[in-house]
């Protein structure tokens, strides 16, 4: 114990020391807000992929059924400003959000990065999301996802997909560490796959264990089902059947 205690002194006397000698001082950054609308719900098929480095990310349904992709950003320092594209291949708006890659990162400075994402409804959608640090909660059960692939480096996922489906939906998440919560609808088939087990609880509401397969009765049965394929490095994982 005392010689934890002494390593955890010598780290900190290091660190001012090292703040001592390069004159760093904590830095106020300016806040910006921001909104970015693209008009894409007049095409078929979405194609989203979205990057953010650190941050609090949200991704939601659009309110109304011919609203367009609305995207809200709040971010400190300036040089976080998302880069936000689209074009259109065949049937198919592609968009890309992502937080530039050499925005750097300064410790010394207060930083904010909050996204707020609402995609169109009723357009079928293969959304990738990338979350380096942070949470995420994606509330899509009102989207039509065709696929769906997340990867959090660390921070904690909140993922609903409780909503009427048209077709099966593979849904494929991986999480370094971190909590994983996703809600899903009991009455269709539901089927998780742990991929990579690692280290953490387990709480699967209503769904049979079968190895590292868990599934309800109705994934026997016909009518669309949802596919939750999941590699975890650290954290809990719970599952919720909701009415």
């Amino acid at each position: 114990m005392k010689r934890k205690m002494g390593l955890t002194v010598a780290l900190l006397l290091a660190l001012i020391a090292l703040i001592a000698t390069t004159g760093c001082r904590w830095v106020k950054f300016p806040t910006f807000t921001e909104s970015t609308t693209l008009p894409i719900q007049t095409v078929p098929n979405i194609r989203a992929d979205i990057e953010q480095g650190v941050g609090e990310l949200t991704v939601r349904a659009a309110a109304g059924m011919d609203a367009p992709l609305q995207s809200d950003f709040t971010f400190a320092p300036e040089s976080w400003r998302p880069v936000v594209s689209s074009s259109t291949e065949a049937s198919t708006a592609v968009v890309r959000i992502v937080q530039p890659s050499d925005a750097g990162f300064n410790i010394f400075g207060y930083t904010r990065n909050t996204w707020n994402i609402a995609l169109p409804i009723l357009h079928p959608t293969d959304l990738t999301v990338r979350l380096g640090a942070g949470n995420a909660n994606l509330d899509l059960g009102a989207v039509e996802l065709t696929a769906l692939n997340t990867e959090i480096g660390a921070g904690d996922l909140t993922l609903d997909l409780v909503g009427p489906r048209l077709s099966d939906l593979t849904a494929r998440i991986r999480i370094g560490v971190g909590n994983v919560t996703v809600r899903v609808p009991r009455l269709l088939g539901i089927r998780v796959v742990l991929e990579e087990k690692g280290v953490g609880n387990t709480t699967f509401d209503g769904l049979r264990s079968q190895g590292a397969t868990y599934a309800n009765d109705l994934y026997a049965g016909t009518g669309p089902k949802i596919d939750v394929l999941i590699s975890r490095g650290a954290g809990d994982i719970t599952f919720e059947l909701v009415d």
